[in-house]
């Protein structure tokens, strides 16, 4: 799955809107069935998906701590974690789809 991902430097975490998001407005997003290597982090007092919720600056977004091998250009990072985003009030016009910091 390709994604234009902006970097960023006073983030640090990886953003990938899921495809489930109906907030973070156009781009592309994150099909977990499509991958064979993705998996949600657990919570630490249970076998459910762990929730996440981080703020910066005027952004908020929430979604879903998650596990999966990126990609930046040639170089692959495997089991990376990121935040998969199933709301955030991402800006409308965005050149982006996803954030790495």
């Amino acid at each position: 799955q390709l994604l234009r991902c902006l970097l960023d430097s006073s983030s640090a975490n990886v953003w990938i809107p899921a495809s489930m998001c109906q907030t973070c407005n156009q781009g592309r997003s994150f099909q977990a069935e499509e991958s064979t290597t993705f998996t949600l982090d657990e919570g630490s007092r249970s076998p459910e998906a762990k929730s996440v919720k981080v703020s910066s600056g005027e952004r908020e977004i929430v979604g879903l701590a998650a596990r999966d091998t990126l990609r930046l250009g040639s170089v692959g990072f495997e089991n990376s974690s990121f935040i998969m985003v199933d709301d955030a009030a991402l800006p409308v016009g965005r050149t982006w789809d996803s954030i790495c910091g």
